[in-house]
Parts: structure tokens; sequence; C-alpha cells
């Protein structure tokens, strides 16, 4: 928990409560599962606190300075898998990319035993509900090579999980233009036992239509009455459509004019994104099993 002042100065002084509660997946509160009050120091508190019930849907922090001068709350949603096997996504922090250059993703994944083995990631690269893209990334999976590595054993549904760590590898892609303005990349693998990990995020493209197109007039004013001469530019063989409108119309009623902005957000509105299958169980107790589909949260 990191407590700072408006100018992102540390909090040194002062206590602290955090209070944590808790949902079962049928909705059922689990009551508070965590209160402690602590010394604000550096205005940084770690905090740590296991044996969460099983079927916990969510928990619902809620932090609280000096008696409620200020008081913040976050929710953490679980997510499931029977051998506690998880895959994340994360976009490399740089510009946006660009058609032509050579695009990215981070993958993370947990590693709980302790040996080698080669597994198979397979990513799929999906722009306005068309598969473009696909292919297989062999990687050695080894948890002693991990740079992130967590000694504590917890225990889980009954039984013991020694300590899991994650590892990493770079997923790099060329970036076409089917891919403006933004395409869904999944990555996944398929376990012996057949359970499927995996994870998907939005890659971002810059907005740059295949077909540039530019509208100039020769001269800059015309008298009314006057002729005029437009330049215009694009690829040979281009079909191209002018209007003209009065301005003055537009003071009596909005403008209707489809723009590239308007263009890039009918676009983006045909991503095809994880949902949550809770809405379409047909099970009569479905609070028997977890059914979140997204693990974007297992690393937050």
């Amino acid at each position: 928990i990191r407590i700072n002042y408006l100018d992102g100065k540390p909090v040194t002084n002062g206590r602290l409560t955090l209070e944590v509660s808790g949902r079962r997946f049928n909705k059922k509160s689990l009551g508070t599962l965590f209160r402690r009050s602590y010394s604000v120091n550096n205005g940084l508190i770690s905090v740590f606190f296991s044996n969460v019930p099983i079927y916990t849907e969510t928990l619902n922090f809620k932090a609280n300075y000096n008696s409620g001068q200020l008081e913040k709350s976050k929710s953490s949603k679980a997510l499931y898998s029977p051998s506690l096997s998880y895959l994340r996504l994360v976009l490399p922090e740089h510009v946006t990319a660009k058609v032509g250059s050579r695009g990215s993703v981070n993958v993370l994944y947990t590693v709980h035993e302790n040996k080698l083995e080669e597994i198979p990631f397979h990513y799929k690269i999906l722009c306005k509900g068309n598969l473009r893209q696909s292919g297989v990334t062999k990687i050695a999976r080894d948890n002693r090579l991990s740079s992130n590595r967590n000694e504590r054993s917890f225990t889980y549904n009954g039984r013991t999980i020694q300590g899991t760590s994650v590892n990493k590898f770079e997923l790099k892609f060329n970036v076409t233009q089917y891919m403006v303005p933004s395409c869904r990349i999944l990555v996944y693998y398929v376990k012996k036992d057949k359970e499927t990990v995996g994870d998907s995020i939005v890659f971002d493209v810059e907005d740059k239509l295949e077909n540039q197109i530019s509208v100039d007039f020769v001269e800059a004013q015309k008298r009314p009455g006057q002729k005029t001469k437009i330049v215009m530019k694009a690829k040979p063989g281009s079909r191209v459509a002018i209007s003209a409108l009065d301005k003055s119309v537009l003071f009596l009623r909005d403008s209707e004019e489809v723009t590239k902005e308007e263009v890039m957000r009918i676009l983006n509105r045909q991503d095809i994104g994880p949902m949550n299958a809770r809405g379409y169980s047909k099970c009569k107790s479905p609070s028997r099993m977890p059914l979140e589909t997204d693990v974007s949260e297992t690393f937050n």
C-alpha cells in the first residue's frame, strides 16, 4: 500500500487500517477476512495474508488513513486453474507500432515443477475478427532460471503448493496493414492433462490508412463565381468521390460527415475479446465451479 502527498512525496506518519472482506461465487458474503492497523513510516506498507477460503470470487480491500482522513478501496477477482497455471501478456513500453515494423509482447507464465520442460506456445493474431497470423513458439521452461521466484509455499484446496516462479519470453511478429487500427493477440498452451492456459491482449497500431489521399486548392482564397482548381493525390487507379457543402448549412444542424476518427472507432468495435462464461452457464449450481475466462489479472 503506497501513501503519498499530492506532490508525490511519501507520507511519514499516521496510522493506516486495512480491512479485507470477500464474496463467494454464489454471491454469499464471507465477511471480514483480515483487519490490521499499521504505522506509516516511509509511505509504503507491505501486507501479506493467506488461507483465503476456497471458491472465493472477490476480495475487497479497504484502506483507511488516520480514522477517515483518507479512504481508498480496491477489488480483486479470483481466477481459476486446477493446476494453478497462469499466463499473462504485457505490452512493451514504447510508442504505438507502425506498419512495416516489428511488434512484440512479453509473455509471463507460472512454473511450479522443479524440472526442465519444453512448452509449445501457440499464438494467433486476430484483426477485426479475421485470423491474420498464427504460429507456435517452443520455449524451454526451467524455474531454476527464473528471475522472479517465490520460495514461500502456501495451502490451496487442502494441499501444499511449493513456491512458484514466473518465467518470461518475448513474442515478436510483423506489423501489417491488416492490423490497423488495432488487433487482438492470443497466446496459449495446452498441458498434458488437456488444461488450456492462455491470455489475450489488444495491440494498437498507428492509425494510418493504406491509401493516403490528399486534397488541396491551388489558391487559398477565391471570390464567389470565380473558378478554382483542386489537386488530389492518391495511388494510381484510385476512385475518389468529391462532395461540396456550404459551411453555413452546418450552423443549422450537426454535421454527419464521416471522419477518419469515426472510421477507426468503427473498426475497433469489430474486436473479438474475452467474454465472461457465467452469463452462458446452464448449471443449476454454477457456484461449484469458477467460470472466469480472462486471466489478465493473475499477475497484478
